[in-house]
């Protein structure tokens, strides 16, 4: 405990216990052997012109999405895109496009002139080698019975090809009518798409310009941040509070940024779980724990 002795002269001397007054000076100052070898204006001298900012170069967000020297404007704009796929697009004449290219296309057609040569060769081959040979038996090779029956033949072939013709193009029918739907959800997907890559393009080139900023600002504001030390130990004489190095960001600073990293990171994976609310309870989360790293 403390303990006070009096004079005179009015003057008051507060003394403790010996050995906690031997525990301070040893804590201070090794009981006055050590003293300091860097003054205050000594740092602030080698620390000037020499901001950690000076040589840092954050990454651009143009050259991860857009290549090397790669300009947004050079891309397709966002509403051109939607003006081309969506809104100018005109369903029946999509839909007279799907049916040509599906039931109409060169491959129907060559798969049909492809069974027609089947069915040729099987006449050749097969058919008229046996019919030829019993109008020969009979002697009647030059009887009008003869041409009537390589009529009949040819008039078969033809009914066999537009009978494949058709279920064929049957078919293709229904594969028209998805194709035609399949083209829509497309280009739907595709604006959706390209709307997520220019949020996300934006996102990024904001966050980088921002923190190239503020490391500009670091920079530049570097040596006269150095005048707070100075000012602490002249201030220090009156009894005035330490002042906050200015060239460092705040415990605030770093918890919002903590919050708003960690609710992002929540939201993204929250919504890759869960369609429905995955988002919202992902980025409180993330936002709750990335504040709360950012003051451990």
């Amino acid at each position: 405990m403390g303990g006070k002795s009096g004079g005179s002269g009015g003057t008051t001397v507060v003394s403790f216990a010996p050995y906690i007054e031997t525990a301070h000076q040893d804590l201070l100052n090794h009981t006055g052997a050590d003293t300091l070898t860097l003054s205050v204006i000594q740092a602030m001298n080698a620390a000037t012109n020499n901001s950690p900012y000076q040589d840092i170069t954050t990454l651009k967000a143009e050259d991860g999405f857009l290549g090397t020297g790669g300009v947004v404007t050079a891309r397709t704009a966002l509403f051109d895109l939607y003006k081309n796929l969506m809104q100018d697009v005109n369903i029946d004449t999509l839909w007279t496009q799907c049916y040509s290219l599906t039931v109409q296309g060169t491959e129907v057609s060559e798969v049909i002139a492809t069974q027609g040569e089947a069915i040729q060769d099987e006449i050749d081959t097969r058919v008229m080698p046996k019919f030829l040979a019993g109008y020969r038996d009979i002697n009647s090779v030059m009887s009008s019975a003869f041409v009537v029956g390589k009529a009949l033949i040819a008039e078969s072939k033809v009914k066999a090809v537009n009978d494949f013709s058709a279920k064929l193009r049957l078919e293709q029918l229904s594969r028209a009518q998805d194709r035609w739907a399949r083209t829509l959800d497309w280009n739907k997907i595709v604006v959706g798409t390209y709307t997520d890559l220019m949020k996300m393009y934006y996102t990024a080139r904001y966050d980088s310009e921002s923190r190239q900023l503020e490391y500009d600002a670091k920079d530049a504001l570097w040596n006269l941040g150095l005048f707070e030390y100075g000012r602490s130990m002249v201030g220090a004489l009156n009894g005035a509070p330490a002042a906050s190095p200015q060239n460092l960001p705040s415990q605030a600073a770093k918890g919002i940024a903590g919050a708003m990293a960690g609710a992002g990171a929540g939201a993204a994976i929250g919504s890759s779980i869960s369609k429905e609310g995955g988002a919202s309870y992902g980025a409180a989360a993330g936002g709750v724990l990335g504040l709360a790293a950012a003051f451990l």
